[in-house]
């Protein structure tokens, strides 16, 4: 019978461990792979960095083309006043507006909101703008008459923007003032809050009666157009939807109220709306929020 040494045959059967003098090695190894992650990650930054300075710098481009789109902030036509103030969440905002003459008894407005945020909303708002500009071209070349007739300004858009198959849609309020007989005529396509007019006799909401669905969704979406008798001195105010996301009221109605409340002084201005929201341009904002002002005066004191 063999004899075996079982404290021999214990420590064959032990696992194999680094001897300690071999650490200095091993720590040598880890020193090059972290060199070689280090110099990976170098390598990575340096492309993502890249790739966000471009972006950023479409930003750049695509905010100083919509700027430029922009109507003045303080425009008058005739007896009516038209004042703008977009404030965005992001450096290309979702919203935009407009205000413009269609003819000597026409004048044309809109506010839009389109869904998202960021470079490609924003693009889609420079489209728009570029579209409704063709239709108003058209309309002064005796080509067609929809920008005359909210309604089917808004059908035309549908189909435009269901055609590109961009997969974008947009709120859009669009209105026509003949100052003729001061009468508004609109088409309203899921835009919310609803537009509040001021006057001598006090403030009130001008209520949407049928809720359309945005433009850009669906092709047998229908428009309905609305004509209201303006005051013959009046404040007209509307406002984007990124409003109510910082309205502390909990209800939509509730919301809706407050910003009627707003506007109980007729000689109220964007800036004094914008102090009693206690809102500043450059403030962070969860949403693009945007306000677009509407006066008529007999006369206009000052410039």
């Amino acid at each position: 019978m063999l004899n075996i040494d079982k404290s021999k045959r214990k420590e064959d059967e032990m696992p194999h461990y680094e001897h300690p003098l071999n650490i200095s090695s091993l720590t040598e190894r880890l020193k090059q792979k972290v060199t070689r992650y280090t110099h990976s990650s170098k390598e990575f930054y340096s492309t993502l960095r890249t790739s966000i300075d471009h972006i950023e710098e479409e930003e750049k481009t695509g905010k100083r083309i919509q700027s430029r789109l922009l109507p003045e902030e303080v425009e008058r036509f005739h007896n009516y006043e038209f004042s703008r103030c977009l404030l965005s969440s992001m450096c290309l905002s979702g919203d935009f507006l407009d205000y413009f003459h269609i003819n000597d008894k026409n004048l044309g407005f809109y506010m839009a909101d389109v869904s998202g945020h960021g470079v490609s909303s924003g693009y889609v708002t420079i489209l728009l703008n570029i579209m409704i500009t063709d239709i108003l071209s058209r309309y002064r070349s005796g080509e067609e008459s929809s920008i005359l007739d909210p309604h089917l300004l808004l059908k035309e858009l549908n189909e435009m923007f269901l055609k590109e198959k961009l997969d974008k849609y947009f709120t859009i309020f669009y209105g026509v003032i003949n100052t003729e007989k001061n009468i508004l005529s609109f088409a309203n396509g899921g835009q919310f809050p609803w537009p509040v007019i001021s006057s001598e006799e006090g403030s009130r909401v001008i209520h949407i009666h049928s809720r359309c669905a945005p433009v850009g969704l669906f092709k047998s979406t229908r428009y309905r157009q609305q004509v209201v008798e303006l005051p013959d001195e009046f404040t007209m105010l509307l406002v984007s939807d990124g409003i109510l996301e910082i309205l502390p009221q909990k209800r939509i109605k509730e919301k809706q109220i407050y910003i009627e409340s707003l506007m109980m002084d007729m000689d109220i201005d964007i800036k004094e709306v914008l102090n009693k929201l206690n809102m500043e341009e450059g403030k962070e904002l969860p949403d693009d929020i945007t306000f677009l002002m509407i006066k008529r005066r007999r006369k206009f004191s000052g410039r």
